[in-house]
């Protein structure tokens, strides 16, 4: 899923992201370090330049959603027509945690308009 870097808080995540991908005492590879020896300072002074480079790298590692990794195990998974299964929720798999809307005489998962912002969730990543 592509992340838009223009909007403030995406670019702060992503550069987040981007710098837990390289080692912190010397930065190897960091694209944003490659040619400075304080980024810190480029950061600063360098705005525009290094959401492009933010962006230029989350495009290049994109994050998966929950919807895209069952897609990628289960290719021919049956969706509705809103583009996400009805059998089952992420919660199911383990994906998120939330509470689900259960029918109350079968138990059964009552599938929700909120279900498609379930499946289309960012995976998150692990420690």
């Amino acid at each position: 899923m592509k992340i838009d870097c223009n909007i403030t808080e995406n670019y702060f995540k992503e550069l987040k992201r981007m710098c837990k991908n390289f080692p912190q005492s010397t930065c190897i590879g960091c694209p944003i370090r490659q040619d400075n020896d304080a980024c810190g300072f480029y950061l600063k002074h360098n705005g525009e330049k290094t959401i492009k480079t933010v962006q230029e790298w989350s495009d290049a590692h994109q994050q998966k959603t929950y919807l895209e990794d069952l897609l990628e195990k289960y290719p021919k998974v049956k969706l509705n027509s809103k583009g996400y299964p009805d059998d089952f929720c992420p919660n199911n798999l383990g994906y998120v945690h939330k509470k689900l809307r259960r029918d109350e005489k079968t138990g059964k998962h009552i599938a929700s308009p909120n279900c498609l912002k379930c499946w289309n969730q960012i995976m998150e990543e692990e420690e």
